[in-house]
């Protein structure tokens, strides 16, 4: 569904008062909010540039907000319905260690079906700090169909496991970060390759460099304070 009556009705407009205003009649503009009547590529436009939205916005065909935060709860209300684990320990996790409640425990089994106010208002609240992170930020550009959705559902989830990881961080753990986080992302990444590819020399002076990190981080760790783990969170609530 395009998103023509939303704007509208967000301007304080009647079909009446947009067709004035975009030279247009009330009937057309209703054929246009319902469906019944698919506008021009340049009454698209128009219609865009009079809202200060673009076209695959106004067509109601790109993420919005809304769009995600409803993926979000869906995700999460079906896996905890079917037994699956990919969204919802990180979201009790985080629940956690903000001290909110779950949503189960919040929204009534209509609220988590139909997707009301309420169910917008709880996730909006809690979760907004999703759309801080890059990677839900650009999904606005990207269209809402089924082969994103997917994708979509997989960045909002790593989102809230980032924001996880940024709220119990750790002297130890960012110690770990400035030393050798960025060496054993590389060994990683590069392994496969070099260790078929690569000289022994290579390969050698690849593992010495990680040797180094690892061992600079050694050192530090023995005068670092033991890890307070205050919410009783196991690590395998982080996966």
């Amino acid at each position: 569904m395009n998103r023509i009556k939303e704007l509208r009705q967000k301007n304080n407009l009647t079909l009446r008062s947009l067709g004035e205003k975009v030279n247009m009649s009330s009937s057309r503009l209703s054929q246009y909010e319902t469906g019944r009547r698919e506008p021009k590529l340049e009454t698209w436009q128009k219609l865009a540039n009079f809202f200060g939205v673009s076209v695959p916005y106004l067509q109601g065909i790109t993420f919005t907000k809304t769009d995600i935060l409803k993926l979000l709860n869906d995700t999460y209300f079906n896996e905890l319905n079917n037994d699956f684990d990919s969204i919802v320990t990180p979201v009790r996790t985080y629940s956690q260690l903000k001290k909110i409640p779950l949503p189960e425990k919040v929204l009534t089994k209509m609220e988590q079906d139909k997707f009301n106010k309420n169910t917008y208002d709880f996730w909006s609240k809690n979760y907004s700090f999703i759309f801080l992170n890059p990677l839900v930020k650009n999904l606005s550009g990207v269209p809402n169909e089924k082969n994103f959705v997917e994708n979509a559902k997989y960045l909002i989830t790593k989102a809230i496991r980032e924001e996880v990881l940024e709220l119990s961080s750790t002297p130890i753990s960012e110690k770990f970060n400035d030393l050798c986080s960025n060496d054993l992302h590389n060994f990683n990444s590069e392994k496969d390759a070099f260790l078929r590819l690569g000289s022994k020399t290579e390969i050698e002076n690849k593992v010495l460099n990680l040797i180094a990190s690892l061992t600079a981080f050694d050192l530090k760790l023995k005068n670092l304070p033991e890890n307070k783990n205050e919410n009783n969170l196991n690590w395998e609530d982080f996966y």
